[in-house]
């Protein structure tokens, strides 16, 4: 068979069974998803499953992983300070394309699980892009604690945003977050006045 048929093939196969998972998450408890009841939303069989991930773990790692990966592309385009306020709407551009997996995902337990892995990767890649090889020792450094409070952050604010129905507009945002990273935050932003009640 041609490889890249082949290829595409197991592409369009993975998309299938995850928009099969974000369907399940969508509908309760991420503990009660199988693989058979994937396979019946996705519409294929048992084999075709197993041909491509051992269990459901391994499936639910890779979307985790795949939205990491998404987004320390963006955030290494922000920490090489390549036009920041570009990367950072790239990257809400992106949780905006895929809000219903994200959203479901942070209702889950794998929440945590994601947070975790952004502030891993980040930090394993922010010393690999600044040349620093001493990251495991690092991980206790001052730099290490400000990376989890920034990512934890903005995580939850994009998380905010999306749940609210993004009243703010996408660009607005991105110089939001960028502000509170900066440690430059005002009460208005670009015309947006945000609510101070709570």
């Amino acid at each position: 068979m041609d490889k890249g048929k082949e290829n595409t093939r197991v592409t369009k196969t993975k998309k299938v069974l995850k928009e099969a998972v974000v369907e399940l998450l969508k509908q309760g408890d991420a503990s009660l998803i199988n693989v058979c009841s994937i396979c019946e939303v996705a519409k294929v069989n048992r084999t075709t499953f197993y041909n491509h991930y051992q269990d459901k773990e391994t499936l639910l790692k890779e979307m985790v992983l795949d939205t990491v990966d998404a987004s320390s592309e963006f955030l290494k385009a922000f920490l090489e300070k390549k036009n920041r306020s570009m990367a950072m709407s790239k990257m809400l551009q992106y949780y905006r394309e895929n809000d219903g997996f994200f959203l479901t995902l942070m209702k889950t337990d794998y929440s945590n699980t994601f947070t975790k892995l952004m502030i891993e990767t980040l930090w394993e890649k922010n010393c690999l892009w600044s040349g620093d090889k001493n990251k495991d020792i690092a991980s206790n450094s001052y730099e290490y604690y400000r990376t989890i409070f920034k990512v934890s952050g903005v995580i939850h604010m994009i998380l905010h945003w999306l749940e609210e129905g993004r009243k703010i507009p996408l660009p607005t945002m991105s110089s939001v977050i960028l502000s509170f990273i900066s440690g430059k935050t005002t009460k208005a932003y670009l015309g947006v006045e945000l609510d101070e009640k709570s």
